[in-house]
C-alpha cells in the first residue's frame, strides 16, 4: 500500500499496531495465549528479550518492570550455577528460548546487556544462521 500522505511518500509503510491491538495482544500474552495466535493481526512478530544475568536481575525485574514476568524457572536456572559460569549459562538459556519461539516470529532483537561476546552461541544454540 503507498502512502499517500508526507513528505516523503516513496518511503515504506510500517505497519505498526494501534493502541487498542497492542493492549489486547500483550494482555493476551500475559495471560499465557499461545503467540502463535497473534497471526490473526497479520503483523510481523518481533520479540526482544533480554539476557537474564542474574537471579537478583529477574527477581527485580518482576518486581519492577511493568509487563515483564520472569519465570521462577528461570530464576532458578541462572542461579543454579556459580557466579562465574552464569554468562555461559545465560547464552545456554537464552539460546534454548529462541529455538523454542523462532518459528513464531519473524525477528528477534536480542539485548544482552553489555554480553555482547555471548551472542554468536546464543545464535549458535538457537540455530539461527546470521
Amino acid at each position: 500500500m503507498p502512502l499517500q500522505l508526507g513528505d516523503h511518500k516513496e518511503a515504506k509503510p510500517v505497519f505498526d499496531l494501534d493502541s487498542v491491538q497492542l493492549i489486547d495482544m500483550a494482555m493476551g500474552l500475559r495471560n499465557g495465549h499461545d503467540i502463535n495466535k497473534t497471526s490473526k493481526l497479520n503483523v510481523p512478530i518481533q520479540v526482544g528479550p533480554v539476557v537474564l544475568k542474574s537471579p537478583q536481575m529477574g527477581k527485580f525485574m518482576n518486581a519492577n518492570v511493568s509487563g515483564i514476568e520472569v519465570p521462577q524457572s528461570w530464576i532458578d536456572e541462572i542461579g543454579s550455577v556459580e557466579k562465574e559460569d552464569r554468562k555461559m549459562k545465560a547464552a545456554e538459556m537464552m539460546g534454548r528460548f529462541l529455538a523454542e519461539i523462532k518459528h513464531m516470529v519473524q525477528g528477534v532483537h536480542l539485548m544482552p546487556l553489555g554480553w555482547a561476546d555471548i551472542v554468536p552461541k546464543i545464535l549458535q544454540t538457537a540455530r539461527i544462521a546470521v
